[in-house]
């Protein structure tokens, strides 16, 4: 997640210092969701997830602080970061479940299982963690002179 994510909170800090919505040296908070499907974004890493749940929504909240360096290069750090799952497993019309050995089943043969009692939704969640981060990251900003 921490790429994927990465690149958005850069993104809305450039976009808040552009509006002029926050100022150098000033912290600031900013959410973003995600959808996570193992089988595709895992690279093989997590079979158990995959297999288990497939995919999932994945969140996180960050508190970070912007700073021009000594040559008037825009930086960001993460002052905060904390992530987080929180999802209904359940059968979805147009999703497929994959087996070990390439068997797929569509959502719609699976929903006849929970019709019949043999299956339910259930709802899943983590506790928040953590993504440390000391680092200093450069946006892509460059402040426009106003003075005429």
């Amino acid at each position: 997640i921490a790429g994927e994510h990465h690149v958005a909170f850069l993104a809305g800090a450039l976009k808040r210092l552009e509006r002029g919505d926050v100022q150098f040296g000033q912290g600031f908070n900013m959410h973003y969701e995600d959808s996570i499907n193992f089988y595709e974004q895992g690279e093989g890493k997590y079979p158990d997830l995959a297999y288990g749940i497939a995919g999932c929504k994945i969140y996180s909240d960050v508190i970070v602080e912007t700073a021009l360096d000594e040559d008037g290069t825009a930086m960001m750090h993460y002052l905060s970061w904390q992530s987080w799952v929180d999802d209904v497993y359940n059968f979805d019309k147009g999703k497929i479940a994959r087996f070990p050995g390439g068997a797929c089943i569509p959502d719609s043969d699976l929903v006849r299982l929970k019709t019949s009692g043999y299956a339910k939704d259930f709802y899943m969640s983590t506790g928040k963690w953590n993504n440390l981060s000391t680092l200093w990251f450069q946006i892509p900003y460059r402040p426009v002179n106003k003075k005429k």
